[in-house]
């Protein structure tokens, strides 16, 4: 992760703020941890989704700026203000009660929709939005931002119409601290559009991560026998099936039963029948025993198998791979 982080370094103006993206646990790898190592890199400002993700990094001791980055229910303006959290707002009704909330005063980013069309102001409402907060004191309009929703012309196309918005912003609020519009894979598509602070999540997790389990049972079964539910393997001569203490449950997707693999003493085995809520079970060698180690993702033995290979066979985004990695799986953090 170090080494990702100083990879992006080297591709920003070293006036460029990171904020660090930890929603979704830190996209399965542990929030807590990944913010307190993103820390000690020089990363001090972090992106989440939700209010739960404030607080369980509050209190796990981060006091570092959390940007909440989406407007929750007006009534949750009070807990972000208890929390310290810093707000996006998009909507009047939401800065009136944040506002409210906040009699000692709150940073805010405006969420400005420039062709994603999920969330945020349209930028034609965008100075008028930025007047009618003039009024509310203790909110201090900290950052303005957009979400790119491609890259190439799409997003070239974004891009100028948030260019326009920052001129427009700044006619009003010339001190604008944070405008920031480029998230991990678009820093070396638009190196022009730093301004001030870069949004990186995924980049920064590549790689990073090993998912392993162990060996619980090594069996041989005979032609004709099928293994796990639904009969959808069925052995035409004498297997070696070993049982693997990994299942959906933990992250490993159902799609990749009868087209998944994994790695045994650095040699690939392929996955057998559907996989289970707790295990999956792969053809193997006489090379394989109980308690050996399983990599369903990483490196072993100059082999690997990346989240991107899952992600290929699953028709999904590595994004959802590593995310999917459940909550039951203890995680290991090695330097």
């Amino acid at each position: 992760m170090a080494a990702n982080l100083a990879a992006y370094r080297a591709q920003l103006s070293g006036q460029t703020a990171i904020l660090g993206v930890v929603k979704a646990d830190a996209y399965g790898l542990g929030a807590l941890a990944v913010a307190r190592k993103l820390s000690q890199g020089g990363v001090n400002y972090f992106g989440v989704a939700a209010l739960r993700e404030v607080e369980e990094l509050r209190q796990g001791g981060l006091t570092a700026p959390l940007l909440l980055l989406s407007q929750p229910d007006p009534q949750y303006a009070a807990k972000i203000v208890e929390l310290g959290a810093t707000a996006t707002v998009y909507e009047s009704a939401f800065a009136e009660q944040l506002s409210r909330a906040a009699p000692g005063g709150i940073k805010i980013h405006v969420k400005v929709d420039t062709g994603m069309n999920r969330i945020g102001l349209p930028p034609g409402e965008l100075a008028g939005f930025l007047r009618g907060l003039e009024k509310y004191k203790n909110l201090e309009v900290e950052g303005l931002f957009t979400h790119l929703a491609c890259l190439g012309a799409a997003g070239r196309k974004q891009l100028a119409e948030f260019a326009d918005c920052v001129s427009a912003a700044k006619k009003i609020i010339p001190n604008l601290k944070y405008v920031h519009a480029l998230s991990s894979l678009a820093v070396g598509e638009f190196p022009e559009a730093q301004y001030d602070m870069v949004r990186l999540g995924i980049g920064l997790y590549r790689g990073v991560l090993a998912l392993k389990s162990r060996v619980m049972l090594v069996k041989t079964i005979q032609p004709g026998e099928a293994v796990s539910y639904g009969a959808t393997f069925v052995a035409d001569k004498p297997l070696r099936i070993a049982t693997i203490s990994a299942g959906y449950a933990d992250g490993l997707s159902r799609l990749l039963s009868n087209r998944g693999r994994v790695l045994l003493n650095g040699r690939s085995y392929k996955l057998c029948g559907q996989i289970c809520m707790d295990m999956c079970l792969a053809v193997v060698d006489d090379t394989v025993a109980v308690g050996n180690e399983v990599v369903l993702i990483g490196a072993q033995g100059g082999q690997e198998i990346t989240a991107q290979e899952l992600a290929d066979l699953t028709d999904t985004i590595d994004y959802e791979i590593i995310c999917g990695i459940s909550k039951r799986v203890p995680r290991f953090y090695l330097e």
